[in-house]
């Protein structure tokens, strides 16, 4: 008995001193214990802060016993030194626990695998992903297509104010890998179905069984599966088999899909945190991409302060603090520590993106970290030491993608949502192994350049960088904001300033570029602006045969209103519609539609395609030697009689849809505004009537050899185009040559915008521009419209390529605006809202509105002239449209009837007063001269 106790305290007496010279082997670390080492000094979460205390006291490498030794790196340039410099001695993993705990087979897969498997397996996959689009275009399609699913889903959340983020990630996330490795991905509205298919522990080994099935072995593999099935056979490699098959499929769909969602829902996380970096980050979206498409990979080089931002939150949230254990294949040496073979390696990531110096005040979250002092170029420096996807021989084989989805889908995210928290973000992390964020709901504010009323923004912009600055989109474009800058470009150099831009978005709506007027720039735009003005001068344009057109066209219209039989509750929409699309379609293509055919005539205007099928029609009818009645007509003779070869059918075509828009959308949108605008100001709406009857009269329609004496109706007209403001933006322009406006170069080839909306808004010759108030637009008479004021109202540009429609739509504008409110009052139904509907143009709210008949002024009409009479006295002229002078006193009265009574024995013999004689001259009440005497 006692030789067995002598045995035994010799054997634990060696083993402890075997085991105390092992320890004595390997760096420094805390006091192991025989046979438990440090095990019980573990906590049982949060154990990369245990071990970054550790370093405090043992230094950047240090050894923890499990009670087999594991060596613990916290410091970059020690891993480096080991994974880069010394990295073929550690491209082992440990075959030990925990790693293997979760290996249904040791030693397969990419992640688990060691040694000459590791090389084969990571070889093969490598090289699947790359047949696959891997680090190329394809990829990124890929990509792509599961951002526009997630955000034409997100698109269809009824209510944005409290969302979650968690399933919209993971399946835009997910359905990449998904597609890559199984060939298919899963809709949104499949998503309860694919949270039950991630949450079901033995879906990879069903789904590689169910594309084993599917596929026969001959067919162009379209999967990873399917790929490396065929690698299986046509190498005949025993180490590419079904073990090593299911374990790569687990490791690239752990890595590929809850790493970047998890890292995703950190990004937002972290916008929430700080907006102002948010912000900051859509700016740059905005400058470099726009809003027309989504940000590519393409974009990635020119947006230095989204890829600093995307750096700094995976630095910051440093979520998997530390990375896949190695073990060394031989005797090392780390910074002068020794590791002897077969001994495990922690990289503990979390500590070098605490504490490496390079991070300068490492606890705050500071993108420009990440930027050199011009704020363009990444700090290589900086970008070296982050190393989230780990460094040397076994980094992550993800990489590659995983930094592709983060671009995309977080740029893609800001780029339309501004994402604002429901609560308080609190970013302390929840421990699970990996760090991830806590659960939370936001509300999500859709953007865009900035979407919707891209003017405001615009005009916001020129508050900061004043009224003449530069936007990428990605290419260059000025924006001008100032009358006096806008002029010296268009009208002093304007010969520089005949060019359109021939790129998006401008190109996107030209079934061919360079045609018609509106959109063709150079000598084509020369050619076709000459030839359209010549046809339409010889239409009448500017002389009394358009104005006959126009007053059928309105005529027409207020027979049909007349006909409304209930007028309390009328749109003016298809009226006004109706009026302006039937006098640029006469002049077009020789005909109008009546109002019984409105239906018909709405279905012409909403079908994409109908100038095309018109002036197919017309070409059709038309003989080529008849005198032309229309447009198309006409254009097609001077095709003829020139020869010119820029007369063509793409130019025909481009310039009757350039007409049709802008003399039938414009002009009608602007009459829409004019009447809520007068019923929003009844009494200006008063005041323009008044206007009316006294030049004008009651019995015939305002014409425009009325128009220089209806200064107050010109100056209303000229105040609703200010103030509705409804094309804020011109037509793009692009100079020829190098010019400067106003002190600032402007490069050959740039675009110009000129955004007339902050001119009607800011000039200083609107005084309280805010107001409406057409007295702006007179002189202190009254009756003189003010040059200085109208010279800067701008609606139809200025410059060589100002609109060449200016003369009819003003012509439109005046006479069926002064012939509605004429004929009738305009009482709303309902409160006028003036906030204007963006869609390119600024519109009108929808309105309906009481229509209430007037004549001169209808009823009442003796109150009518007293009120006349304070104003102009008791002795005044009315137009009908033959003069009649009231007398309203009677004294004055008195003079003319008493006085001189001999003057004023006659009666007038026109009507009204001739309509209720069956005899002229007859009697005594309506005789005149001799015949009244006798």
């Amino acid at each position: 008995m006692s030789v067995l106790i002598v045995a035994f305290l010799v054997f634990v007496i060696t083993y402890i001193a075997h085991f105390y010279w092992k320890v004595s082997k390997y760096p420094k670390g805390p006091f192991p214990l025989p046979l438990i080492g440090n095990v019980l000094q573990f906590p049982d979460k949060n154990i990369h802060i245990y071990f970054d205390e550790l370093a405090k006291t043992y230094g950047p490498c240090f050894t923890l016993w499990t009670p087999l030794p594991a060596v613990v790196i916290t410091d970059y340039d020690y891993l480096k030194d080991a994974f880069v410099t010394q990295g073929e001695a550690f491209i082992m993993r440990a075959e030990r626990p925990p790693e293997t705990l979760l290996q249904p087979h040791i030693n397969t897969g990419v992640l688990a695998s060691s040694g000459e498997n590791w090389r084969l397996q990571r070889r093969t996959s490598l090289k699947i992903l790359r047949d696959f689009g891997l680090g190329r275009n394809l990829m990124e399609e890929q990509v792509m297509r599961s951002v526009h699913e997630m955000l034409h889903q997100i698109e269809n959340i009824t209510d944005k104010k409290k969302v979650d983020m968690f399933w919209p990630i993971q399946l835009c996330v997910g359905n990449v890998i998904n597609e890559s490795l199984f060939g298919y991905h899963y809709k949104y509205e499949d998503a309860d179905r694919f949270k039950t298919f991630v949450q079901y522990q033995g879906f990879i080994e069903e789904e590689v069984a169910i594309q084993i099935k599917e596929y026969d072995g001959e067919s162009e593999p379209d999967n990873f599966v399917h790929a490396y099935m065929q690698q299986m056979k046509q190498t005949g490699n025993p180490g590419l088999d079904m073990p090593n098959l299911c374990a790569s499929v687990l490791d690239f769909w752990l890595a590929g899909m809850e790493t970047t969602s998890n890292s995703l829902r950190w990004h937002l996380a972290y916008m929430m945190k700080y907006p102002e970096i948010q912000d900051n980050v859509r700016k740059e979206i905005f400058e470099v991409v726009g809003a027309s498409r989504l940000p590519s990979m393409s974009d990635k080089p020119n947006m230095p302060y989204t890829q600093s931002v995307i750096h700094e939150v995976q630095r910051h949230s440093n979520m998997i603090p530390m990375l896949g254990s190695h073990t060394n294949t031989e005797d090392i040496i780390v910074k002068g520590q020794n590791v002897p073979t077969g001994t495990v390696i922690f990289a503990q990531v979390w500590s070098i993106l605490k504490n490496d110096s390079v991070f300068d005040e490492s606890h705050k979250f500071n993108p420009s970290r990440y930027l050199q002092a011009d704020g363009k170029t990444l700090n290589k420096a900086v970008l070296e030491r982050t190393i989230p996807f780990s460094i040397g021989k076994r980094n992550c084989v993800g990489e590659g993608l995983a930094r592709m989805e983060l671009f995309l889908i977080f740029s893609a995210l800001i780029q339309k949502y501004e994402f604002v928290p429901n609560d308080n973000v609190d970013l302390t992390p929840v421990w699970g192994g990996v760090l991830t964020s806590k659960p939370y709901t936001c509300q999500l504010i859709p953007q865009a350049f900035p979407g919707q009323n891209i003017h405001i923004y615009f005009d916001d912009l020129s508050k900061t960088y004043g009224p003449c600055f530069t936007l990428w989109t990605p290419l260059p474009a000025v924006v001008i904001t100032d009358y006096d800058y806008l002029k010296d470009a268009f009208v002093t150099q304007g010969e520089a300033f005949i060019m359109r831009a021939e790129r998006p978005p401008e190109t996107l709506l030209q079934p061919h570029i360079n045609t018609g007027v509106l959109a063709s720039s150079g000598e084509n735009w020369r050619l076709q602006r000459r030839t359209s003005l010549k046809i339409l001068r010889d239409f009448g344009l500017g002389r009394n045969l358009m104005e006959e057109q126009v007053m059928r066209s309105v005529h027409e219209m207020l027979h049909q209103i007349e006909n409304i039989t209930d007028k309390k509750k009328v749109d003016m929409f298809w009226p006004i519609q109706l009026c302006v699309g039937n006098v640029i379609n006469e002049s077009l293509f020789g005909y109008h539609y009546k109002y019984e055919d409105a239906d018909r005539f709405k279905t012409f205007v909403q079908y994409q395609g109908f100038i095309e099928e018109e002036v197919a029609s017309q070409i059709k009818e038309y003989d080529g030697e008849s005198e032309p009645d229309n447009f198309v007509h006409a254009y097609m003779q001077q095709m003829k009689q020139t020869g010119n070869p820029g007369l063509d059918m793409p130019n025909l075509c481009a310039s009757v849809l350039d007409f049709w828009l802008a003399g039938m959308e414009t002009t009608s949108n602007s009459l829409r505004w004019h009447l809520a605008y007068m019923m929003k100001y009844p009494e200006i709406q008063d005041n323009v009537r008044k206007e009316i009857f006294e030049v004008v009269g009651a019995s015939r329609l305002p014409s425009m050899s009325d128009k220089p004496n209806m200064p107050y109706t010109q100056s209303v007209i000229h105040e609703v185009q200010r103030h509705s403001n409804m094309i804020p933006m011109l037509g793009s322009h692009t100079n020829t040559e190098d010019i400067i406006v106003k002190g600032q170069n402007v490069p050959t080839g740039t675009v110009i915008f000129a955004q007339v909306w902050s001119i009607l808004k800011n000039d200083s010759v609107f005084d309280e521009s805010h107001k409406f108030n057409p007295s702006r637009y007179l002189q202190a008479d009254g009756k003189t419209l003010n040059k200085a004021v109208l010279e800067r109202t701008i609606p139809f540009s200025i410059g060589k390529r100002n609109c060449v429609g200016e003369g009819l739509a003003r012509m439109e504008l005046f006479l069926i605006f002064s012939a509605l409110i004429q004929k009738y009052e305009f009482v709303p139904n309902d409160n006028v809202d003036l906030t204007p509907v963006w869609g390119g143009v600024l519109t009108s709210k929808p309105y309906t509105c009481q229509l209430i008949p007037q004549a001169f002024p209808g009823q009442n009409i003796h109150i009518y002239f007293d009120d006349l009479s304070k104003t102009y006295g008791p002795c005044f002229t009315l137009w009908t449209p033959l003069p009649a002078v009231v007398i309203t006193d009677y004294d004055y009265l008195k003079g003319a009837f008493v006085n001189q009574g001999e003057a004023f024995i006659m009666r007038a013999e026109r009507p009204p007063e001739t309509l209720l004689q069956a005899h002229l001259n007859t009697g005594i009440l309506q005789s005149s001269g001799e015949n009244w005497r006798l």
